[in-house]
């Protein structure tokens, strides 16, 4: 089977991109994670929010607004949503503007 490291959505054989995320498809999506997580500094990563994939991306594209990395990962394979990591240090630091920004996320009209 292949996965979307995007959305976690598992695929017969024979496809080869994901057609909701416009991605490739990956064999083994702890591959995908094990890359992703070079993106951060190092560290240990703790999941600060769980959604499905465009609110995560909001918000991942707030934090790195105020300088903190993060990276989406796909829940699991059967479900559709995904969770966005930052690194634990920077998940304590910065703790009340990371639930501003949630807030603030919640808040916005899903229309905009």
């Amino acid at each position: 089977m292949m996965f979307c490291p995007g959305c976690g959505y598992e695929f017969r054989e024979g496809l080869r991109r994901c057609p909701d995320c416009d991605v490739d498809l990956v064999a083994d999506l702890e591959e995908v994670d094990r890359a992703h997580s070079g993106r951060l500094r190092g560290g240990k990563t703790v999941s600060v929010f769980a959604s499905q994939r465009p609110q995560a991306e909001m918000l991942a594209d707030m934090l790195d607004e105020e300088g903190i990395p993060s990276v989406l990962r796909a829940v699991d394979a059967s479900a559709p949503g995904v969770e966005l990591h930052v690194l634990e240090q920077d998940a304590e630091t910065h703790q009340g503007l990371i639930q501003d920004l949630i807030a603030e996320l919640g808040a916005q009209d899903p229309g905009e």
